[in-house]
């Protein structure tokens, strides 16, 4: 796991009401108590807001469903006060409140994340298996805790502050709410500085009741039945939450899974993956579920062109740290700082290129092929694909992607 104020957003859940209720859920939603989908109060949303005045990267508003909460005007005329719109982020689904609310959604957020669950989205789309407690599956302890350390959610997604504090990451905030938990961190100025030392005791109490982290088959939103571990439906029936009906729309989960079957899982598990209307999961933006790898690491390799990238670099290099070589062909006429941020990352493998005259896809296409074949030997069509090619994933162990 990485510290807290490594992470690239801070999600404020201002509101725990939403008008769907997909499967897996993040939140929980189709499972919370009618008294326990509650609007944040202005006054803590403010104090939420000042709480990340020093935070580093990017703030999201997100829910359940943002544009629910009957104060969502203020909300917004708050946050114009305090940050500029390219710090701040929305996450909705949109709804009926939609229309009317756009044009001051984009005055306030520069980053606008909506995706409407819609019945399309459902035939293809599918969650990650979030009601299936690791604990009740991987019976290693080392191993368990190997996988924790590990998971996808805390590396790619958000620390998160509800109703009830501040917490390391978003599915522990839900999950709080979810089983009336012991709540957050006090929301102050400090609380997102911690390490991953500090945000132990949240661990302790979270993670092994969570599925997020286990490479496993994903299932199609559309299907309508969760696959619930025993521990996780004991907890429902224990807090009485809705919707927890065996042989109806709940599926008692009780496999067990070893640590053989986990790591072939790993190499064909891309959770983040969940806009399956957008990406297959070879091409998923989010990556792989996995980093660690016991038996066989997969060796990946990416290719990609540049000039003048100075300002997209770090993001880019950042988000493919995990690769083992980035091919990274550069633009001999490039004229900004884009090669001394290059130099600063070990995993960079970098080769001059000139264009002839500026930039030409014909031109990519071959230079792409001929890297291909005489480092692999191995030809691959490019010229099939009819769009510009920024950059491609080369090679996992000896299968070429």
């Amino acid at each position: 796991m990485k510290p807290i104020y490594q992470s690239w957003f801070c999600q404020i859940d201002i509101t725990s009401k939403c008008f769907m209720a997909c499967l897996y859920c993040s939140r929980y939603n189709r499972h919370l108590r009618e008294d326990q989908k509650i609007h944040m109060p202005l006054e803590d949303i403010e104090r939420a807001l000042d709480s990340l005045k020093e935070w580093p990267s990017s703030i999201g508003i997100i829910g359940g469903e943002p544009l629910l909460h009957p104060q969502f005007k203020e909300i917004c005329e708050l946050i114009q006060t305090k940050f500029s719109r390219t710090k701040m982020g929305l996450w909705t689904s949109g709804g009926k409140n939609w229309t009317s609310l756009k044009p001051l959604a984009d005055k306030t957020f520069g980053f606008i994340a909506y995706n409407e669950h819609n019945r399309e989205q459902q035939e293809v789309c599918r969650h990650q298996r979030l009601t299936v407690a690791i604990k009740d599956v991987i019976k290693d302890e080392t191993y368990m805790n190997e996988l924790i350390d590990d998971c996808w959610v805390q590396r790619t997604w958000c620390p998160a502050i509800n109703v009830k504090g501040a917490f390391f990451c978003e599915v522990a905030a839900a999950q709080d709410l979810l089983w009336d938990g012991p709540g957050g961190w006090l929301v102050d100025k400090n609380w997102w500085r911690k390490t991953q030392t500090q945000f132990k005791d949240q661990c302790d109490t979270y993670c092994m009741n969570c599925g997020m982290c286990i490479p496993m088959e994903r299932d199609l939103i559309r299907c309508g039945v969760e696959k619930m571990s025993p521990t996780v439906y004991d907890l429902m029936k224990q807090h009485n939450n809705s919707r927890i009906e065996i042989g109806k729309n709940i599926e008692l989960f009780t496999k067990q899974f070893s640590i053989e079957e986990i790591e072939d899982n790993k190499l064909k598990w891309y959770p983040g993956n969940y806009r399956g209307d957008k990406h297959e999961d070879h091409s998923s933006p989010e990556g792989r579920g996995s980093t660690i790898f016991r038996k066989r690491k997969p060796k990946i390799e990416l290719m990609t062109l540049w000039y003048n990238e100075e300002f997209l670099a770090p993001y880019f290099l950042n988000h493919y740290k995990f690769i083992d070589t980035i091919h990274l062909f550069l633009d001999s006429d490039t004229n900004d700082t884009t090669k001394e941020i290059i130099s600063q990352y070990n995993n960079v493998s970098l080769k001059q290129f000139t264009f002839p005259d500026r930039m030409d896809d014909e031109i990519k296409i071959n230079l792409q092929k001929q890297f291909i074949i005489l480092n692999y030997g191995m030809f691959i069509d490019i010229l099939q694909i009819k769009i510009s090619i920024h950059y491609c994933l080369l090679k996992i162990n000896d299968n070429m992607v």
